[in-house]
């Protein structure tokens, strides 16, 4: 038995079409199950966003940084086919399932170069059946991109690191620099993990600090023309977007029955739950998207100084509400579907098994630490932001990388010999370490 299933997984490695294939198969079934979205969503917005930009008009628009809600990746992505006309069936089918089923075959490359072919194979199912990122399979959003892109960074970087290549280095730090990008939220940990990379090179001289800085500032420069975008509409200096004033200012303010899930401005003006905060909302109405977040993210703070406990009593129930999808605004805790909680559940225990493990047996030094670092920050930052399942997904396939990696490092038997020089001997946090082949994104 154990034998054939060698052999199966032999033959899929030699064939990883087929599994890329029956991924996309499995994928557009279930796009085909669910129903087409209604509305104005995102989607709009981003097909919105890049025909101004293939009409030169991203930046001279008349309503002043309408634009900076949502980073540029995604307008970027989807430029090509707008300027094309792709239907948008093809667009949903392009960035929904044949993106969805490269990110569960890329998962298993990056799992095959940490871990044996049966832990590799496991992790990239138990990634595959995530059901809440199903949802998005037929809807152009931002998630499974930057979830993709995210997962070709800590590959590249994985690669950077076992070929000890600087070249390898720069292709991990594009894919990086895509996904902030798409998240600009990510621009702020882009800029530590720099700061922390350069300090580590000036520290150590290592080829091992070294290409981790090259990533780093890789990234940074992909994103150089954002931020000097950002810079001449708002006159700030590294400003990355204008969504996180306003979701501060719900988290600064909500008392129940409001549980800190942020409300778009202009839904709040017309609904009369929200009455109690419009003497301070409804003059923000005519200001423009930059000016509007300073407001926000200035009452916010002023609101916290005067009372955190408002802010720290909600700081729970968004992370709650990452995870699970409550609790909401004026809803219950009964309104809660288990097909969040389930594999949230799953996701939240594979994060603590890890970190649990690892501390135990202590090998904290026998994994790479920058990936950890890049989604736990991101994650804490939207805790602190008003969490909502859907952020959750860029980050899922790194928890699974995390879990299952963390387990075999604790395994006399993981994965393969290392290739690596410094494999057995003593590292440092953030340097090259025993484990085989591991790796770090900045």
């Amino acid at each position: 038995m154990g034998a054939g299933v060698d052999r199966f997984l032999d033959f899929l490695d030699r064939h990883q079409l087929i599994v890329w294939l029956a991924a996309l198969a499995f994928y557009i079934a279930v796009a085909m199950s669910l129903s087409a979205p209604v509305g104005v969503n995102d989607e709009d917005r981003y097909r919105q966003f890049s025909q101004a930009l293939l009409d030169g008009e991203y930046s001279t628009g008349s309503r002043r940084g309408w634009f900076m809600w949502w980073g540029p990746g995604m307008s970027v992505l989807l430029a090509p086919f707008i300027a094309l006309d792709t239907p948008l069936d093809i667009l949903r089918l392009v960035f929904g399932p044949i993106a969805q089923a490269a990110t569960v075959v890329l998962l298993w490359r990056v799992l095959l170069l940490e871990v044996g072919k049966r832990l590799a194979a496991l992790g990239a199912i138990a990634y595959a059946l995530y059901w809440p990122i199903w949802m998005e399979t037929n809807v152009v959003l931002s998630e499974i991109p930057s979830t993709l892109f995210l997962v070709l960074a800590l590959y590249l970087w994985i690669k950077a690191r076992q070929k000890e290549s600087s070249g390898h280095a720069v292709a991990a730090g594009v894919a990086l620099g895509i996904v902030v990008l798409i998240r600009a939220e990510l621009g702020y940990l882009l800029e530590v993990g720099l700061l922390l990379s350069l300090v580590l090179f000036a520290w150590r001289r290592s080829p091992a600090a070294k290409r981790s800085f090259i990533g780093a500032l890789t990234a940074m420069i992909i994103c150089l023309p954002w931020l000097a975008y950002t810079w001449t509409e708002s006159g700030k200096v590294a400003y990355w977007g204008a969504s996180g004033g306003q979701n501060l200012y719900w988290m600064a303010v909500s008392k129940p029955p409001l549980q800190g899930k942020a409300v778009m401005y202009n839904f709040a003006f017309k609904d009369r739950r929200f009455s109690e905060y419009w003497p301070f909302i409804k003059p923000l109405e005519n200001r423009d998207t930059i000016d509007r977040d300073e407001a926000f993210r200035t009452e916010a703070i002023t609101q916290i100084k005067a009372d955190p406990t408002i802010y720290l009593n909600n700081l729970w129930k968004s992370g709650s509400r990452l995870f699970f999808d409550t609790p909401r605004n004026f809803k219950p805790l009964s309104s809660v579907s288990p097909t969040v909680v389930v594999p949230n559940l799953v996701v939240l225990f594979a994060i603590v098994f890890g970190a649990v493990v690892l501390t135990l047996r202590r090998r904290w030094a026998a994994i790479a630490i920058a990936p950890v670092f890049i989604s736990g920050g991101y994650l804490a930052g939207h805790v602190a932001l008003s969490g909502l399942p859907r952020y959750l997904m860029p980050v899922v396939p790194i928890v699974a990388w995390f879990a299952v990696v963390s387990w075999a490092r604790t395994r006399s038997d993981s994965a393969q010999p290392c290739q690596v020089p410094s494999c057995g001997r003593p590292a440092a946090i953030g340097t090259e370490t025993d484990a085989p082949r591991s790796a770090a994104l900045a």
